[in-house]
């Protein structure tokens, strides 16, 4: 998420930002549920014809985000979840505002986790370069941040089978992560950032 503004930035200053809408969604909480209900994720909407500062109490579900999509697009539906389900209207506004967005430094230094502070060894050894590749990392957090509290194993719905699912998609995406950055290598294109781990 730290290069997320500057991606931001990118786009909002390029010519066709007025016809450019971005969504943000959560793929996979790791089985870290949200405080209020189970089922919430962050969703954010951004473009010029997007309301600025609003938050929305609207119901929305992935299905309402691909019809969003759809419907912006002008594609038909993949399945009948999307084709029943509602734009995100309540997301946007009638008035484009096509001012440029200036990404923000990141005032604290990033590090995924410093030495001597408690689960630095499992974080260390965990590969944040692909997603789906941190076993029970809502655990992790829950542990950190709820001493003492027992981790609500009945809200997360992971299972076996899951974790099992998980991992296969994790040696999915670094497969092909690895494949990409190998690509870019060979036609000299410049990769940051990236360090896959074995």
């Amino acid at each position: 998420m730290r290069r997320s503004g500057k991606i931001v930035e990118f786009f909002s200053n390029r010519d066709d930002w007025e016809e450019t809408a971005i969504f943000v969604v959560e793929d996979d909480p790791q089985s870290g549920t949200d405080h209020v209900d189970p089922h919430r994720i962050p969703a954010l909407v951004i473009s010029p014809w997007a309301k600025r500062g609003h938050v929305s109490s609207v119901l929305n579900s992935q299905a309402n985000v691909w019809s969003t999509i759809e419907h912006l697009l002008g594609v038909p539906p993949m399945t009948k979840y999307d084709e029943y389900a509602s734009p995100m209207y309540d997301a946007f506004t009638t008035t484009a505002d096509t001012t440029p967005y200036e990404a923000l430094p990141n005032p604290i230094e990033f590090e995924i986790n410093p030495a001597g502070l408690p689960f630095q060894a499992y974080c260390e050894a965990a590969d944040f370069t692909t997603p789906d590749a941190v076993p029970r990392l809502g655990e992790v957090l829950w542990a950190l941040t709820r001493p003492g509290e027992p981790f609500p194993h009945h809200l997360s719905g992971a299972d076996e089978e899951d974790e099992e699912e998980e991992r296969e998609e994790a040696e999915f995406y670094r497969d092909q992560l690895a494949k990409a950055l190998d690509y870019a290598r060979r036609h000299g294109l410049e990769v940051r950032g990236y360090d896959l781990k074995p």
